[in-house]
């Protein structure tokens, strides 16, 4: 998945959930923060961070915030649509003869519906922004989170695959690395 229009700034501070204040050139602007989350750890103030500018007419703001790098240099996209686009392309390579996002099922919406011959599948994503490997950020979320350990774990004796897709992130980019 690609972004057009990449900007580079410093992230001063984020007054509410939805917007933050950065610095683009010497110039302060409000941006949209694509991600709701808290992102307390990873939105310090003057850390580098990646704006998209998608030209959409009558917005509120010019930007949204969309990648960011920590201390460490690792750097993390914070989009939350991200991770069904990039699982959309991913799936896309993966021969299935159907591929359907946002697929209802009863009363609830999956993340995607696929078929592959006479096989059916529902998959739901979840994105995370942590800078270990699959098998150890499983750990991690079950030492922090023991509920997220206990669905996984009830899910996966239930017959569920689970799946740890590993992503490369760049400014204007991120993509499955399996």
């Amino acid at each position: 998945m690609r972004y057009d229009n990449i900007t580079r700034a410093v992230f001063l501070k984020r007054p509410n959930r939805f917007i933050a204040e950065v610095d683009i050139d010497g110039h302060t602007e409000t941006v949209h923060v694509k991600n709701t989350g808290r992102c307390k750890e990873l939105l310090v103030p003057g850390c580098e961070v990646w704006l998209t500018e998608p030209g959409t007419p009558d917005r509120k703001t010019k930007y949204d915030l969309v990648a960011v790098r920590k201390k460490s240099g690792v750097l993390f996209n914070i989009d939350s649509q991200a991770p069904n686009k990039v699982v959309k392309e991913w799936l896309s390579g993966q021969n299935y003869t159907k591929i359907c996002p946002e697929y209802r099922y009863g009363d609830s919406r999956i993340d995607f519906y696929m078929e592959r011959g006479d096989e059916k599948y529902l998959m739901e994503v979840k994105g995370c922004t942590l800078e270990i490997d699959g098998i150890t950020e499983v750990r991690a979320n079950v030492e922090t989170h023991p509920e997220f350990g206990e669905a996984l774990e009830d899910a996966r004796i239930s017959g569920v695959e689970v799946l740890f897709l590993t992503c490369h992130v760049e400014p204007d980019r991120i993509e499955i690395t399996v």
